[in-house]
């Protein structure tokens, strides 16, 4: 089992810097963020801190995971579905940008 959630958290990691990619091309290119939380950031503190933000988060859902998991078994579940939606967002957004 261990294998796979190593695996897990590579997509996951990758997910979330393709979003961050396709985010600040999006950015770029004169469109706003569309979520309301990190356009905040991105207004207030810079492109480079909401970038910053977002992956001290994900970075940190790894380990908060694994804790939870100790008590939980389908706490993975949860980061399965974060990354499903999160490539249902990937799939999405380049329609936007292009």
């Amino acid at each position: 089992m261990a294998g796979k959630r190593f695996y897990l958290v590579c997509v996951w990691l990758a997910l979330n810097v393709l979003d961050i990619v396709i985010t600040h091309i999006g950015l770029e290119r004169g469109l706003e963020e569309g979520n309301w939380l990190p356009g905040l950031v991105v207004e207030n503190l810079g492109e480079l801190q909401a970038y910053a933000l977002k992956m001290t988060i994900v970075v940190a859902a790894i380990p908060v995971t694994a804790l939870i998991a100790r008590r939980l078994r389908w706490a993975w579940v949860c980061l399965i579905g974060g990354s499903i939606a999160m490539g249902i967002a990937i799939m999405w957004n380049p329609s936007l940008i292009l």
